[in-house]
């Protein structure tokens, strides 16, 4: 670095030293974003700076109160499938995703997926986010009737039933509240609520912070389709937040009415879970039975 404070020899100099060392140190005063750290890695925490995130970046509004903490990640166990998506709980010991986040197509599924709870902690008086996650293995249990259909330049034709049940190996804590299915399907003009992790516009990173946007809605499912069509949000989440859930809010209460399905093109939609309640309530009963409560 030159010396700024060295005595000029021609009356130019001081000038030009004056200009390289304001370049040399333009920097110096810059914010440095915590580092993350261990396994808790803190999601990013400087939300009154948006001008510092590129502009292309979906970003939904953080979910620092836990309000959607029945949202939880999800990668498959296979390199084949989908890297990371998001899914929610339905049960405590039940994650409901869409099958094209761990299936390659409608006949090949990955066995199992690594599904991962994430709940924030207080901030630090730094104003650094922690969070406290919980790691989990289960058991895929694909729609019977999914069905994806793909053509010759890997873009996706149509879709059926694209909901996949992951059975985990021990109920999740208290932690993470199950969300509870909604008793009826979606109007239009309601507002649905979308959470997830996914990637961002511009790169395929996976980020771990848990961000929601609301959505109206635009059309329902036809005889034809299962698919609740939603107008874009003025506060996207990311780009990719397929498997997360389209929740329905009514005061402090929230009901699942779809799953989302944004992996598989760049518009907002849902795959019902109204149209599938018979499907999940037997899934749901049928892992009550089988992981029946232990005695007193």
């Amino acid at each position: 670095m030159p010396d700024c404070t060295r005595s000029a020899v021609f009356p130019l100099w001081p000038f030009v030293l004056l200009f390289v060392c304001s370049a040399s140190c333009s920097n110096c005063s810059a914010r440095s974003d915590p580092a993350p750290g261990g396994g808790d890695r803190a999601p990013r925490t400087d939300q009154s700076a948006p001008l510092d995130k590129p502009s292309l970046l979906l970003d939904g509004e953080l979910d620092l109160e836990n309000r959607y903490a029945s949202t939880v990640r999800v990668k498959a166990n296979s390199s084949g499938a989908h890297q990371e998506c998001s899914g929610v709980l339905i049960a405590p010991q039940l994650v409901l995703t869409a099958a094209h986040c761990v299936c390659v197509d409608s006949s090949t599924c990955a066995a199992t997926a690594t599904v991962t709870g994430v709940a924030y902690l207080p901030p630090l008086p730094d104003g650094v986010v922690r969070s406290l996650n919980e790691t989990y293995r289960g058991e895929i249990r694909p729609h019977p009737g999914f069905r994806l259909s793909i053509n010759s330049r890997g873009a996706i034709e149509s879709s059926r039933a694209d909901l996949a049940l992951i059975l985990l190996n021990k109920p999740a804590t208290h932690n993470f509240p199950p969300a509870r299915l909604a008793k009826t399907e979606a109007t239009v003009d309601e507002s649905l609520v979308t959470v997830g992790y996914g990637d961002d516009e511009i790169s395929t990173e996976a980020y771990e912070d848990r961000r929601f946007s609301k959505h109206r809605v635009m059309q329902l499912p036809a005889s034809e389709d299962d698919l609740i069509v939603l107008a874009p949000p003025m506060r996207p989440t990311h780009q990719d937040d397929s498997g997360g859930p389209c929740l329905r809010e009514t005061g402090e209460t929230q009901a699942l009415v779809g799953i989302s399905r944004r992996g598989l093109g760049n518009d907002s939609a849902c795959t019902s879970t109204h149209m599938y309640e018979a499907w999940l309530l037997n899934e749901m009963q049928r892992t009550d039975q089988s992981n029946p409560p232990p005695r007193p």
